[in-house]
């Protein structure tokens, strides 16, 4: 080989080296890294969502071309939303079902004969809250403390009810407005009534996440919404799921935002039960639609529920996968065993 040779291959040598030692790595055209760990879990769950429920927001939108803030994720995933006795399940099924990592759910006690999310995650120096916004006590994770062998699964959690029900009257309250410092145990909203809220979950997911990061170490918080689901469920009010699901918006992208020089932080937003809808066709109808809700179909739950995530992890959920799934690709790392990522 001659001299002139070897330089040339000496050159590319060295190009190749310096081009993928520079690389930025991307996912979805997005900056992403690859294979970090997470040090705070920010999980979102939203019942009765799907992926195709953002039109409501995206075509009535002034702003043309609007990108929702759920569009603007690294990573969406779909999850087959069924366990071993339901094939349509209810959103506290599924929801219980991400949480444990159990398709073993009965809407029973034996539901919660496993461990958790935070009870993986305590021995890890996890610091846990959870907030859930105005939902019955069917749907509440509270039925936990009406289970004798396992009433203890929450002791060491911050749990946040919005619920306005009598029989959380007895137990000491929150305001988001109050600043007090952020301890263990089971609190009611105290601007919630029979009637409603003063206060939105907005309102108090931002205010229990600032009292939580005033303490060092690691933090897991859960914020759990049915109001979308109940404005398509219940109400058939279409207007209002909208109204619902901006806020669902806002407060991912507070998250985003409010996380974005940490880069330590995974974003997660699952639903379950998916309520398909029958979007109008373009005219007259979707202008009755946009403005009163009219022209709209209702379907069955879909069999399939969504997911959204940013930060590190978020290359987990870019794929199918069960519900009970869920759990562990918030654990898992590669070339790492379960929980070694911690």
């Amino acid at each position: 080989m001659q001299l002139s040779e070897i330089r040339a291959l000496f050159f590319v040598l060295f190009s190749l080296t310096f081009l993928s030692c520079s690389r930025v790595t991307t996912l979805g055209k997005k900056t992403h890294e690859f294979g970090k760990k997470a040090d705070q879990i920010i999980w979102i769950q939203v019942a009765g969502l799907s992926d195709e429920h953002l039109g409501l927001v995206k075509f009535n939108s002034p702003i043309e071309n609007y990108v929702s803030p759920l569009e603007n994720a690294v990573c969406m995933g779909n999850m087959w939303s069924y366990n071993l006795y339901d094939l349509r399940v209810v959103p506290e099924s599924g929801f219980v079902s991400q949480l444990s990592g159990s398709k073993k759910i009965k809407n029973e006690c034996s539901d919660y004969d496993r461990d958790f999310v935070w009870n993986l995650l305590e021995p890890f120096k996890f610091q846990t809250a959870i907030l859930e916004g105005p939902l019955s006590k069917d749907e509440s994770l509270l039925k936990i403390k009406e289970c004798s062998e396992a009433k203890n699964k929450l002791d060491n959690t911050s749990f946040w009810s919005m619920s306005g029900n009598s029989k959380n009257m007895n137990l000491p309250t929150f305001h988001f407005q109050k600043e007090e410092i952020l301890r263990p145990g089971v609190f009611r909203d105290r601007s919630c009534q029979d009637k409603g809220c003063f206060a939105s979950t907005l309102n108090n997911a931002k205010e229990l996440w600032k009292r939580m990061l005033v303490e060092p170490g690691r933090k897991l918080l859960i914020v759990r919404d049915f109001s979308f689901n109940d404005a398509l469920k219940k109400k058939r009010n279409i207007i209002l799921a909208r109204e619902r699901l901006i806020e669902i918006m806002e407060m991912y992208q507070y998250f985003k935002d409010s996380t974005r020089n940490s880069n330590k932080t995974l974003i997660l937003l699952t639903s379950s039960a998916a309520m398909p809808i029958e979007f109008p066709s373009a005219g007259k109808e979707w202008n009755a639609f946009i403005k009163k809700g009219k022209n709209i179909l209702y379907k069955k739950t879909s069999l399939l529920s969504s997911v959204w995530a940013d930060g590190p992890g978020a290359e987990n959920f870019c794929s199918y996968m069960n519900e009970s799934e869920v759990l562990e690709r918030i654990l898992w790392a590669p070339k790492e065993k379960f929980l070694g990522i911690f």
